[in-house]
């Protein structure tokens, strides 16, 4: 089969009722039909006439894992798998996650297992956990926290009265009924902390913060000036969300932070996380009042990822830094180039000064010297300049294994 599709899936719960939890011994027994791995690459697609007919008749004749993977597309597949969990009843259901379980593709198996559990919540969160605990887990994912975030909101009061009655994992089952909640502020948080005795982890709350940028900048930054507590992985979550969003303009909006330590704590967090989405920015508009141990790390970061994505920039941008810094700056794009291209750092190397070049020639000999002896010996042969060649030659020399020295000596 040609070209089988790997790719991101958009996963919509599928209606449903609730039925009972009788079916799981009858499952455990029926589990050992379909162990036998699937390989997505082995089973034929559909024609495309087919395909339709099938859509057109809503997929009552896709009854297994293997019909779904007969469909050509990842939107048919998921589209016929939402329409097979949504008329299946526990014990076909069970089924379905056995032979999803024991699917070849790694982002299919999850894609599969996540429409089917979200269905199986909805028949008997008890069983969907029981499946979760057995040929889901065996086939090397966990997802406890999946089955009762969704049971939490689907059915809040039960699934957190359930979880008071759990013994183990707890911290992990607290952690799921918090991310459930629309925001930390719900009455239901302090429920939840009450019968479970776990309040919510910095993880959590980085979580549910995220949340908060549905609605916009404006009440996210309402949300973080409303308390001082923010964990170090709260407000990383927070840069980083301000960022995507807004971009440069994330700038201005820190300055809207009314804590004073926590407005320069997240301005520096800002600017290390600029470093390496946005170099440019982050090289362009680093403030003074920083501290040279941070502008040498935001500095390193930035110029490190222009180096590989657009050497010329950095180049170019060696301009907009201080005159302290711009050995470093120059040093570390040329170093991170001759680790992504040795060939064309090569070439750049030849422009600058004696320790600066020695230190790139340095890393491309590393780089060279570390797959591909041989390779590097016939690369530093043809570098042009006779000066820059010998230079090259040395250190390459150095770094030779013991064990290739003799097989090295015959070709120089």
């Amino acid at each position: 089969m040609s070209g089988r599709r790997v790719g991101s899936y958009v996963l919509v719960a599928a209606a449903g009722a609730l039925l009972g939890a009788l079916l799981v011994n009858n499952f455990a027994l029926r589990g050992s039909a379909h162990s036998a791995r699937i390989n997505v690459v082995d089973i034929a697609d559909v024609s495309l006439a087919e395909a339709a007919q099938l859509r057109e008749s809503r997929y009552t004749s896709v009854l297994t894992i293997e019909d779904v993977l007969a469909l050509p597309g990842e939107f048919a597949e998921l589209e016929a798998l939402h329409a097979l969990a949504a008329r299946a009843n526990a014990e076909v259901l069970g089924d379905r996650i056995v032979e999803s379980a024991a699917l070849s593709d790694p982002d299919r198996r999850d894609a599969f297992a996540r429409v089917l559990l979200q269905r199986a919540v909805e028949l008997d969160p008890g069983l969907a956990l029981s499946w979760v605990d057995g040929p889901l887990r065996r086939a090397g994912t966990d997802y406890t926290a999946f089955v009762w975030r969704r049971w939490a909101r689907l059915d809040f009061d039960t699934a957190l009265t359930e979880a008071s009655l759990t013994k183990a994992r707890r911290a992990l089952i607290a952690g799921a009924l918090y991310e459930a909640l629309p925001s930390l502020d719900d009455p239901r948080a302090l429920e939840i902390e009450g019968l479970l005795g776990i309040r919510p982890s910095s993880q959590v709350r980085a979580a549910t913060l995220s949340r908060v940028f549905v609605d916009g900048a404006d009440t996210a930054m309402a949300k973080l000036n409303a308390r001082t507590d923010w964990s170090d992985e709260e407000l990383d979550t927070f840069v980083r969300l301000l960022l995507l969003q807004q971009g440069g303009d994330a700038i201005k909006w820190i300055t809207r932070v009314e804590n004073s330590g926590l407005r320069e704590h997240l301005n520096e967090k800002l600017f290390t996380h600029m470093a390496t989405a946005q170099p440019q920015l982050a090289i362009e508009r680093l403030p003074n009042e920083f501290s040279d141990g941070l502008v040498e790390d935001i500095l390193t970061d930035a110029f490190t990822t222009l180096g590989v994505s657009d050497p010329e920039l950095a180049s170019a941008l060696l301009e907009s830094v201080g005159p302290q810094w711009k050995e470093l700056c120059e040093l570390v794009s040329m170093s991170a180039l001759a680790r992504h291209d040795p060939a064309r750092a090569m070439i750049g190397a030849e422009a600058l000064k004696y320790a600066r070049r020695d230190d790139v020639i340095r890393v491309i000999a590393e780089e060279l010297t570390r797959d591909d002896v041989i390779g590097a010996l016939e690369f530093t042969e043809q570098i042009a300049s006779i000066e820059l060649r010998g230079d090259a030659l040395l250190d390459f020399i150095y770094r030779v294994p013991t064990s290739q020295i003799p097989e090295v000596a015959d070709r120089i």
